[in-house]
């Protein structure tokens, strides 16, 4: 909103295009999801508070729980940070982290770590993280698709 609004006082007109978030594209470059069927059903956007506070209870360690996925932007120059203040928070060291450098542009870096290993990947900009369960369950189905599931479109 900040560009458009700068934009616009200028007297440049202005379309937004509608586009796919990162952390989107990163779960789908990936091949994951973000939500399980009785693992993890909430996703939570945030960033580190480095030079722009971030309000209270909205940073990575006050939102860090089980059963929700972390989608962390703004926030690739501090891993080693990140990584600790989710360990403080309670996560084990074995959650799983999806980080992506440069979605979906030219040299694009996707790779799956954990929390331990999350504070030895390189500090770069333009990098958002994937954290939670959700990364690693496979096989977990939604009821949604199983066939003696009954819902409005299936009697």
């Amino acid at each position: 909103m900040e560009e458009k609004e700068a934009l616009e006082a200028l007297g440049v007109e202005v379309e937004v295009v509608p586009g796919v978030t990162a952390a989107f594209a990163l779960a789908a470059r990936a091949g994951l999801s973000l939500t399980a069927p009785g693992v993890a059903q909430a996703v939570a956007f945030t960033r580190l508070g480095v030079r722009t506070p971030v309000p209270e209870g909205q940073d990575p360690k006050s939102l860090a729980r089980k059963g929700l996925t972390l989608a962390v932007y703004l926030s690739g120059m501090h891993p080693r940070r990140l990584s600790r203040e989710l360990l403080e928070a309670g996560l084990p060291g074995d959650t799983p982290v999806l980080y992506g450098h440069k979605v979906a542009q030219p040299g694009e870096e996707v790779g799956l770590t954990d929390l331990k290993g999350l504070a030895h990947l390189p500090a770069r900009d333009t990098t958002v993280y994937l954290v939670g369960e959700a990364l690693r369950a496979k096989g977990v189905r939604s009821l949604l698709y199983d066939p003696s599931f009954k819902h409005r479109y299936r009697r």
